[in-house]
């Protein structure tokens, strides 16, 4: 295995690796924007009727889950992070470029290379797992323009990431109604003011 593969496929592990945290991003910013409206809606809709203690509790508890959360998320810095996954990449590029050429000094390359890595945080199993299936599939003569494939491992974590990321993701954005469901139908007592 050559250092310019190593250093091309960690490339696209690190291109997947910022595709993921941006995609992070949108949804967290997404979902809070919906946790908010919902709790808006709620506490309109809740305003003029009757609703158990319980209920009303739950609904001041959901508020402040919704408020904590965005703090988390915010602290999480998925930008910043891709962002710094990028710049990372683009300079994998042009060390690519040089351990290609047939003069380089692949010493100065390899140190280079190991600079970059350290330079940010490193992309996930499922990251690599994912780049080599992508690129694998979308090549037109994988056995020739690439120098490994998929293992059934990789296919699995490829199929597993995003099996568990759907299934996931639907259930933090039912999770409001689920609550409102569980809220109004199950009988709790009403308080006698």
């Amino acid at each position: 295995m050559a250092l310019s593969d190593s250093i091309w496929w960690t490339r696209k592990a690190k291109i997947r690796s910022e595709k993921r945290l941006l995609s992070n991003a949108f949804q967290s910013q997404v979902l809070l924007l919906w946790y908010s409206f919902f709790s808006v809606a709620v506490s309109i809709y809740y305003l003029k009727s009757s609703q158990s203690d319980i209920g009303s509790v739950s609904w001041i508890v959901y508020s402040v889950l919704v408020l904590v959360i965005s703090g988390f998320i915010n602290g999480l810095s998925f930008k910043e992070r891709a962002n710094l996954i990028k710049e990372c990449y683009e300079g994998l590029n042009s060390l690519y470029h040089q351990a290609n050429l047939g003069g380089a000094n692949i010493k100065q390359v390899t140190h280079e290379y190991e600079q970059a890595l350290n330079a940010c945080e490193n992309h996930t199993d499922q990251d690599y797992a994912i780049a080599l299936c992508q690129e694998n599939w979308s090549s037109t003569n994988p056995e020739t323009e690439l120098d490994r494939a998929p293992t059934n491992y990789h296919i699995y974590t490829f199929s597993m990431y995003f099996i568990k990321r759907y299934l996931l993701l639907g259930f933090f954005y039912l999770l409001p109604l689920l609550i409102m469901c569980v809220l109004n139908f199950i009988p709790f007592e009403t308080s006698n003011s």
